[in-house]
């Protein structure tokens, strides 16, 4: 799993307006210009876009969002833009790199072209049959152009809804096998039916990417033979492309619980659930198996063995037994932010129409987040008052009961979603991820000829959203579940001297008790790679184990003495002595984030 994520570059030029072209190296600006007029571009790699930057004195800066962003290249591909007359005095310039295809932070122009005489009917019949037809050029205003693409209408429940507008598949790798748009192969445009802000799902995707697999998500404004054809949602595809951005390979085992469950939504038939026996023939009809690098009997039988240690093991054994087959803490980071965000689509809702992934190199199975176009309670009736702990005795729903039937594990659930709102899920930070999706896209809604509302309907659906947000908020903010005192970690330090081979170094934590509620225990986990389940160990504040004086309130704890050169990444957990024995972590996003 990754870990740490990095600063994104900052390329700066500063201008003394010589005569004649200024030439940069690969990643820099490039200039030209003459008496009437300066250009820009940036050189360097060809799936990177770029924001330009203006400065009269290197403190303050304005990004030139008439510009829109540049996709960078060598000198003969890379788009120029023109920033206007020459004029008096230096001007500085820098362009600052975007996070790529799905920054939700720039609503992109994407231009597809049709030559069929109806291609419409035609993107319906490459649905029906699995294809493609041929869709040549497609340009993003950027400069990024790809020919050859193939493209359909995609979707389920909203492909069948009335209107024109449907969601779109385009696999930029169709014809040739090389071809991708900014490093993707396959991009998805949605329509968001039923959502009329259409942001619901790149904001879903947009949180829950910070914390557990996921797609990212962005909106767009699609035209179609040069006429605008409607404002979408750009969602990654769920592919190699997701699997290795967050896993250390793309050699497991990648699958799907089907959008309608052979025995319905309310049966655990695509849960998880254990029919009695692991004949592999029993459970091919209630999962899909997208990708694997084995025989598809060699992964069923891996997910069958999974499924029947997860509902066999004795409780008292299902903590540590679960470890092993799967990736307990993305799950409940997975069931955490569905909850939170009320996803209907989901494993707690439906108990379908959700994804996984048997990682091959620690043997467990991670969730994979599917489909978030029913978020917020954008469909589905399902109200903001959802309880947090919901599914813990729900019995079609094993794995999420399983989980929040452990005391342990239920709190570190229920911190995860605390780390959510703090972050993320409250009015303040919500409200101003929603106003900018509003002001990026809201004057290409108001033009979509093929939107299906009012901009009334529009205009209330955006109220809606806001008020939704703020009342889920207080509710959780106020609920039992989430209430309890915690124990503060006020630090957590590695071995305070270089560590050789032989070595079993310590990591200590400073721990607080809450005025409240007194301290259960603290808790060292470490591994020594990327992946794989961590090793637990207690700490203590007895002066024997690395920790200084007794009683202090500092706690130590030993790893082990791995070979040198071994990256160890570990985090601390403190428990509460109050009946909940609510926990917190550090750092807050472990395991996804850890220290090393």
């Amino acid at each position: 799993m990754k870990t740490t994520a990095g600063a994104l570059p900052l390329l700066t030029l500063a201008l003394a307006w010589p005569s004649g072209p200024l030439a940069a190296a690969d990643g820099t600006a490039v200039l030209a210009f003459t008496n009437q007029e300066v250009r820009i571009k940036v050189a360097g790699d060809k799936d990177d876009d770029w924001w330009i930057e203006r400065s009269t004195n290197l403190a303050t800066w304005t990004t030139l969002t008439n510009l829109g962003t540049l996709l960078s290249g060598n000198e003969t591909n890379a788009a120029w833009r023109s920033l206007g007359a020459p004029g008096a005095g230096p001007v500085f310039y820098r362009a600052r790199q975007t996070a790529g295809l799905y920054d939700p932070t720039v609503f992109r122009t994407i231009s597809l072209t049709f030559t069929q005489a109806n291609w419409t009917n035609a993107m319906h019949l490459a649905r029906q049959y699995d294809s493609n037809i041929h869709c040549s050029p497609v340009s993003l205003d950027n400069g990024a152009t790809n020919f050859a693409v193939g493209a359909r209408y995609k979707g389920n429940t909203s492909y069948t809804q009335p209107g024109t507008k449907k969601s779109i598949n385009l696999e930029f790798d169709w014809l040739d096998p090389d071809g991708d748009l900014m490093n993707y192969t396959t991009v998805n445009l949605n329509n968001a039916k039923g959502d009329e802000t259409i942001m619901r799902e790149p904001l879903f995707l947009t949180i829950m990417s910070q914390y557990t697999p996921a797609p990212k998500g962005a909106m767009a404004n699609v035209f179609v033979n040069g006429a605008q054809w409607g404002v979408y949602s750009l969602i990654q595809q769920e592919n190699k492309e997701l699997i290795k951005e967050w896993f250390p390979s793309n050699d497991g085992d990648r699958w799907r619980a089907p959008n309608a469950p052979v025995g319905g939504f309310a049966s655990s038939n695509s849960a998880f659930a254990y029919f009695g026996h692991t004949n592999v023939a029993g459970y091919t009809n209630h999962y899909i198996l997208k990708n694997t690098r084995t025989t598809t009997n060699a992964a069923y039988a891996r997910l069958v063995r999974a499924i029947y240690i997860l509902n066999t093991t004795p409780t008292n054994q299902l903590r540590d037994a679960l470890e092993d087959t799967w990736a307990v803490d993305n799950w409940l980071w997975h069931f955490a932010l569905g909850n939170l965000l009320v996803d209907d689509d989901s494993y707690w809702q439906k108990g379908a129409d959700y994804g996984f992934y048997y990682e091959v190199e620690s043997g467990r199975i991670h969730p994979l987040e599917h489909d978030a176009n029913e978020s917020f309670a954008a469909i589905g009736g399902i109200n903001f008052n959802l309880p947090p702990t919901w599914g813990m005795n729900t019995n079609n729903r094993p794995l999420l009961r399983l989980l929040l039937q452990n005391q342990e594990l239920r709190q570190r659930y229920l911190a995860h979603m605390r780390t959510v709102i703090e972050e993320w899920f409250n009015p303040p930070t919500m409200t101003a991820w929603i106003n900018q999706f509003h002001r990026l896209s809201v004057a290409a809604i108001l033009t979509d000829p093929n939107r299906g509302y009012t901009p009334a309907a529009y205009t209330n659906d955006l109220i809606a959203l806001r008020t939704y947000v703020t009342n889920r908020y207080n509710f959780l903010l106020n609920h039992p579940d989430l209430t309890p005192a915690r124990p503060a970690i006020q630090a957590v330090n590695g071995p305070a001297t270089n560590v050789f081979a032989g070595d079993v170094p310590f990591v200590t934590a400073t721990v607080v008790p809450d005025g409240t509620s007194g301290l259960s225990s603290v808790w060292l986990y470490f591994r020594p790679q990327a992946y794989g389940k961590f090793t637990r160990v207690p700490m203590l504040d007895d002066g024997a184990h690395g920790d200084g004086a007794a009683g202090d309130g500092v706690f130590g704890a030993a790893t082990t003495n791995y070979p040198a050169g071994t990256k160890v990444r570990y985090y601390v957990e403190a428990r509460g002595s109050n009946a909940a024995q609510a926990a917190r972590f550090a750092p807050a996003r472990a395991e996804n984030v850890t220290y090393s």
